[in-house]
């Protein structure tokens, strides 16, 4: 007995040449959070910035915008 958890796009190709059962979660989906890191003397830090910010702007607490 074998139990995973695919995310949503992963699952036509994870299941494309086996049979197996999938259950999908109703309420309390899982989550993640994400973080971003650097070195404060990376010379790319303003860019980091940036890129922090885009993402924030795009995904709204665990759903895209």
């Amino acid at each position: 007995l074998g139990v995973t958890l695919l995310p949503e796009m992963a699952i036509a190709l994870e299941t494309k040449n086996t049979s197996v059962a999938i259950a999908r979660f109703r309420d309390d989906r899982p989550g993640r959070s994400i973080g971003m890191l650097w070195r404060k003397s990376n010379p790319l830090g303003d860019q980091m910035l940036q890129l922090a910010k885009v993402i924030r702007s795009t995904f709204v607490r665990g759903k895209t915008a």
